[in-house]
């Protein structure tokens, strides 16, 4: 059973914050990113094989294989950082089989029909409603972007951005 040292959003997916502070603050030799886009595009999983730190194994899961995985030996051996593109992969791995007790939203972009939630979280309604679902499941939620910042609960960012949905 492997130890999960982090389980994170980050629209980014593997950059040089998660690289440079986020793998090392987490403990990880492992990194899993569970997407259901990009594990069907040869090019773009390449690129993030790729972009991994030297001693750094990194995993590229559909949300199907990762609950499938996580329901045989919980990802096997070694401590892992877990990265979602978006709160659908999370909802969609959660429903798979895949569990965690925390989950950290650290960076979401900006488009249209987003709202600025958070330092560099943009929330849709619908990346809003998924989150309090997730929520809902017994998983704390979370907003932090850098290790050095705090942490802010998702009721908090939900009071003061989604009233009505809280």
């Amino acid at each position: 059973m492997a130890s999960i040292g982090l389980v994170r959003i980050d629209g980014r997916l593997l950059h040089g914050q998660v690289v440079t502070k986020w793998i090392q603050e987490s403990d990880s030799s492992r990194v899993i990113i569970i997407d259901n886009k990009l594990v069907s595009d040869d090019f773009l999983r390449d690129v993030f094989l790729m972009a991994a730190p030297p001693g750094i194994n990194v995993q590229i899961k559909s949300t199907e294989q990762a609950g499938s995985e996580w329901k045989k030996d919980q990802f096997g051996e070694g401590n892992v950082l877990v990265l979602f593109k978006d709160p659908e992969n999370v909802s969609d791995a959660i429903k798979a089989g895949f569990k965690m007790d925390e989950l950290q939203v650290g960076n979401m972009g900006s488009s249209p029909g987003k709202k600025l939630v958070y330092k560099t979280v943009s929330l849709s309604k619908n990346d809003a409603d998924l989150l309090i679902s997730i929520g809902n499941q017994g998983v704390k939620v979370y907003f932090q972007s850098l290790p050095e910042d705090r942490k802010l609960e998702l009721q908090s960012v939900m009071n003061k951005h989604y009233k009505k949905l809280s």
